[in-house]
This record gives C-alpha cells, structure tokens and sequence, in this order.
C-alpha cells in the first residue's frame, strides 16, 4: 500500500500548495481521499484523473471537495475527439450529488456532471474497488464527516478526515497500520 500526499493545507492553500487530497494505491487500486482546492495540479505529478479507480469525498466543506469539478472537466474532456472516461466511483455523504451538481449554472451542466460518477453514498458504511476494502465511521465535525480505512493486502491505513475526538474513529484506527490525522489549526488557536 502506498500513500501519496497531494495536499495538506486547510481551510485555503498557501502558493503552491493544495487543500486535502491523499492518493492511496494498493492491488493495483487507485482511490484518491478527498479532493481539495489544488489536488488535481498536485495528482498530475503521480498520474492523471484517467488513473482513478475511485474517489472518497469526507465531507462537503469545500476545502476537502472543491476541485471534483476540475478532476470532472478532465475526465470529460482531457482525451478529445476520444469520448470521456467511464464514471468513476464516488463514494460522498448523501446527497452529494445534488449538492455538487447545484453549483453549476445550467441543467445539462448538472446532468453531464453526474453522470461521470457513480455516487455512492458514506452512510453505507462500507464499499469495495477491486480487492480494496472501504469502511466509513462518522467523525466528531459540525457537519456530517466520515473518517475512512482502506485495508488491502493485510494492510490498513485509516484517514481521519475533520473531527475532534471521537471513540468511533478510534475503533476504527485500532491496530491500524498508517494513521493519517488531519490536524489544522490556525494563528489564533495556540490556545487549544
């Protein structure tokens, strides 16, 4: 299992950088966890959207989802005259279709997004790619969030995605064999 860090910065990237977005491969799976303000610059280092066997969207602050509408244009238009890429896995909170296809001004612009995935929802609490195993928990956030495993090959690595403490990702990280804790914090909270 390897992991690859596309972005880090919360809640905006400084130059240079990108918001949250971590590219995990494993049995020949790629899935990309999130997917930030810059991702999409950073994945293209490592590979393509073309590369994606899947995406996980924690949650639906725009730090962890805003560049989906990019990795889309790529997927839809990155190969022409060739048509666009099949739909993509997408597992996000319910509702996620509706609420990513709103911001777009016209409804085939609405209808043509969501049909490059297939959105799957977190609340399932599981889902698989290949031979890639998914598990979902909520995490403590002021919005629905869900902390995620990826378990492959006897390895697991479990990413927190925003939360506070919380015993459900902590069952869920037990024995794990990578943690990846987000951790932001900024000027003003030294005290916490």
């Amino acid at each position: 299992m390897k992991l690859t860090i596309l972005g880090k910065w919360s809640p905006y990237p400084p130059a240079g950088g990108a918001c949250p977005g971590y590219l995990v491969e494993a049995d020949g799976v790629r899935i990309l966890l999130d997917c930030g303000s810059g991702t999409v610059s950073s994945l293209h280092r490592v590979g393509t959207a073309f590369d994606l066997n899947a995406i996980v969207i924690s949650h639906l602050h725009p730090d962890h989802f805003t560049d989906i509408y990019p990795l889309r244009n790529e997927l839809a238009y990155g190969r022409l005259p060739d048509p666009p890429a099949p739909s993509v896995p997408l597992f996000a909170p319910a509702g996620a279709a509706g609420y990513l296809a709103a911001c777009l001004p016209k409804p085939e612009s609405r209808q043509e997004f969501t049909a490059g995935f297939s959105f799957r929802p977190l609340e399932d609490g599981v889902g698989a790619v290949g031979q890639v195993r998914l598990r979902f928990v909520m995490t403590s956030h002021p919005m629905p969030c869900h902390g995620v495993e990826v378990s492959a090959g006897g390895r697991r690595l479990v990413y927190s995605a925003d939360t506070g403490p919380c015993e459900a990702l902590e069952r869920l990280a037990a024995g794990c064999d990578l943690f990846l804790c987000e951790s932001t914090l900024l000027e003003g909270d030294e005290h916490l």
